[in-house]
């Protein structure tokens, strides 16, 4: 059977292959991962990823993404490797966080869309030749592996996966905004977030004024002594 893997984005077979992620250490505790470009395709494999992130000794990692997506199979190791990390991580969406880079970004503790920064999430894609069973091979392999990257949104947003399957079937696309209310992303940078709930405040009513605070400030003595000798008439 001549099957080829599934992607969610496919890149012309002239174009050069280019180091699409870029790892740098801001600080002791502190670390950012940029993935600018497809991931995984033409030699370009979770395996180098991995290596990078594997040497990153920082207790938190920004990770920031402006990606048209690329291979399931790397962006899911790549997710599966990021959560396991013992890394605070950060997700900033800087541009466009689409297909298989939607999903790695998911993979954050906190997600944070910048202001004018688009999401989009759909099924899993691939190319097959061969006979008919080979197709149907694939279809059904596709079908697991979308219903697999509904999860991750599921797990995220608390919606149910269903409801992104059909958000995935109809190729959804979000801005800032609506990515934070769809639950795939928790604010928009520079913004409070939209799916926080306002704080209760709490008001105690004052309760009634007992005698004692009426006549606290009242010398009672006084007014007796002044009252000595009042004659009131029969």
């Amino acid at each position: 059977m001549k099957l080829n893997r599934p992607y969610n984005f496919q890149r012309p077979m002239d174009v050069a292959p280019k180091t699409w992620f870029k790892v740098t250490n801001l600080s002791n505790d502190t670390s950012e991962i940029a993935i600018y470009d497809e991931i995984g395709m033409y030699g370009i494999t979770a395996a180098d990823f991995v290596d990078e992130l594997n040497g990153i000794k920082a207790k938190n990692i920004t990770l920031r993404i402006n990606s048209p997506g690329g291979d399931v199979f790397d962006g899911l190791a790549m997710y599966s490797r990021l959560r396991s990390h013992s890394a605070t991580i950060n997700t900033l969406v800087d541009g466009l966080a689409a297909s298989a880079a939607s999903f790695i970004a998911m993979a954050g503790d906190t997600v944070t869309m910048s202001e004018g920064s688009v999401m989009m999430i759909h099924e899993a894609s691939g190319v097959c030749m061969g006979a008919a069973s080979d197709m149907r091979c694939l279809a059904d392999l596709l079908d697991k592996m979308s219903a697999n990257i509904a999860d991750i949104y599921a797990r995220r947003s608390g919606r149910t996966t269903d409801e992104h399957r059909t958000a995935m079937k109809a190729e959804s696309w979000y801005t800032d905004q609506e990515a934070v209310k769809a639950g795939l992303a928790d604010s928009v940078a520079g913004s409070e977030p939209t799916n926080k709930l306002p704080d209760v405040v709490k008001m105690t009513a004052p309760g009634a004024p007992s005698w004692d605070d009426i006549f606290k400030d009242v010398d009672l003595n006084a007014i007796a002594d002044a009252l000595k000798g009042v004659k009131t008439d029969d």
